[in-house]
């Protein structure tokens, strides 16, 4: 176990008119909003944006470039989580889509479906069930076994027998194999709350974890089964301001680093530095999130080196960008209380080349995507 030594770096505030970002409109009045895709849905090359609302019950799609709303599924209850992918071979994405969440299996059936696109952009898709695991909360598409066929990961919020406040339990994290969609696990044993589940690109298939044990890392060992690499313990403080709530993984000029949002929904963005050094330090870049929600890394200068983006749903409704200098991190304040950040996606929307962000609105009710002007001068 690595118990990192701890360091609090303040973030030097760029004004807002710095923000290197232009704001465009997408959704005003999608109540509840939780988590955005952005993914090609009509095959024109470029991103569409899916939003998900916990308070409607059909899942909508944008179409670029004039984000003309359509609907892509009805009747479905306590929508959670999405994710896309060609699972067929059909040169088209299938959704797998969560719904009926609550936070512990006395209130959540969690039913797992893939929707399957009809002919024609406006059609309405048809929805498979494929499995119930109560609390399902991150779904994500992953080709772990490299054979071109992606496989579907399952990461419910809490596990068997879990009850608040404590969330005393061990949580799994689960996966599909497309065509029969059997269930199998990445692991059955972490601990309580696991908020957060990156699928990535680190050295090979990779699943990041963020719960109350911490942050941990999974990668398949080529035998049908899983290596694990616990990273850090996260916040430590009393069950359940413990652990870690959102994770990510990007690139600096010492290595691969990991950040995290600390503890569940908490107010800390921390980044752990670096891989060549052992992830042996621990620093807070910000703790003045209320809520935080949203934590995406990506290359949005163009350098070859990764920010860190997050946000979070309580006041001021803040969403920033964090760049690591020699002198340590800066904050960029791309939105100051217009959006009530639930969940980003990045994409290059507009085909220059660069990194945009989508965000969806929990109390704000919005969807917003950002259009990167930083190599422009944030003109």
């Amino acid at each position: 176990m690595i118990r990192p030594a701890i360091a609090l770096a303040l973030p030097l505030l760029l004004h807002a008119s710095d923000s290197g970002f232009q704001q465009h409109v997408v959704e005003n009045e999608l109540p509840s909003g939780y988590q955005v895709l952005a993914v090609d849905l009509s095959g024109d090359g470029r991103p569409d944006i899916v939003g998900l609302s916990q308070r409607s019950d059909t899942l909508y799609w944008y179409q670029y470039p004039n984000w003309e709303r359509r609907a892509i599924v009805s009747g479905m209850k306590g929508m959670i989580s999405l994710d896309a992918a060609d699972v067929d071979g059909d040169g088209t994405v299938e959704i797998a889509l969560g719904t009926h969440f609550g936070q512990t299996d006395e209130t959540s059936e969690g039913r797992v479906y893939i929707l399957h696109r009809r002919a024609g952009v406006a059609e309405p898709w048809e929805a498979s069930e494929i499995d119930r695991l109560p609390t399902t909360h991150r779904l994500s598409f992953l080709d772990f076994d490299r054979d071109g066929v992606p496989e579907l990961l399952n990461s419910p919020l809490t596990g068997p027998g879990c009850r608040k406040p404590l969330f005393d339990c061990e949580t799994p994290i689960a996966y599909y194999e497309p065509g029969d969609w059997s269930r199998h696990y990445v692991t059955r044993y972490l601990d309580g709350v696991v908020h957060g589940m990156r699928a990535a690109d680190w050295d090979g298939p990779t699943v990041l974890s963020a719960s109350m044990g911490g942050i941990d890392r999974f990668r398949p060992d080529g035998a049908g089964g899983w290596t694990r690499m616990h990273l850090a313990d996260g916040a430590e403080a009393m069950r359940p301001g413990n652990g870690a709530s959102e994770i990510g993984v990007g690139r600096s000029a010492d290595g691969r680093f990991v950040a995290t949002i600390e503890p569940w929904h908490g107010n800390q963005v921390t980044v752990y530095c670096c891989e060549g050094r052992g992830f042996l330090s621990r620093t807070v870049i910000d703790s003045t999130l209320r809520d935080g929600h949203v934590l995406n890394v990506a290359d949005f200068d163009g350098d070859g080196m990764d920010e860190v983006l997050a946000g979070m749903r309580g006041e001021p409704q803040r969403l920033s960008l964090y760049k690591r200098g020699p002198d340590g991190w800066t904050r960029r304040v791309i939105d100051d209380g217009g959006i009530s950040a639930a969940g980003c996606d990045i994409a290059d929307f507009d085909g220059d080349g660069d990194a945009d962000i989508a965000c969806i609105g929990a109390r704000t009710g919005n969807i917003k995507w950002y259009e990167n002007r930083i190599l422009d001068g944030g003109r």
